[in-house]
């Protein structure tokens, strides 16, 4: 007899979920990568402005300089803002993969808790028809006699 968990349709069910979870997971942390390398580019921009800013002269440059400035600090309080809830939606995302990551390992014990049942069971059977070969040549050999 063949050992058949019969939860293991839920436990192949649940290590999708966490699969699918850890794609999440994985697509987030590009996105807050790829939001990390857009704010490293808006900073260096400011920065050359910053050094730019000697060698303006005129009053219309300076003015332009400093909305520009302007721009450049609103763009990069809006991508820290993005890399933010990034952040707080990967940590979400992560506790949901720990509950999931618990759930397949719960599965897992389960399984091997059954395993071990079926084993000592199969080796119960086992001993009974033993028994019962050992009786029977027992009580055939008295037969003889």
């Amino acid at each position: 007899m063949q050992f058949v968990y019969k939860f293991d349709t839920i436990k192949k069910i649940k290590e999708i979920f966490e699969k699918r979870v850890q794609k999440e997971v994985a697509s987030i942390q590009l996105e807050i990568d790829k939001a990390r390398d857009e704010y490293d580019g808006v900073l260096k921009k400011r920065m050359q402005e910053n050094k730019r800013h000697v060698k303006i002269i005129s009053a219309s440059d300076l003015k332009f300089h400093k909305h520009y400035l302007a721009s450049l600090n609103e763009e990069m309080n809006r991508i820290r803002k993005i890399i933010d809830e990034l952040i707080t939606k990967k940590e979400v995302k992560m506790q949901e993969l720990l509950q999931k990551s618990k759930e397949h390992k719960i599965f897992n014990t389960l399984e091997e808790i059954h395993l071990e049942e079926f084993k000592r069971d199969q080796d119960k059977i086992e001993m009974i028809n033993i028994d019962e070969i050992a009786m029977s040549r027992y009580n055939g050999s008295r037969a003889k006699n």
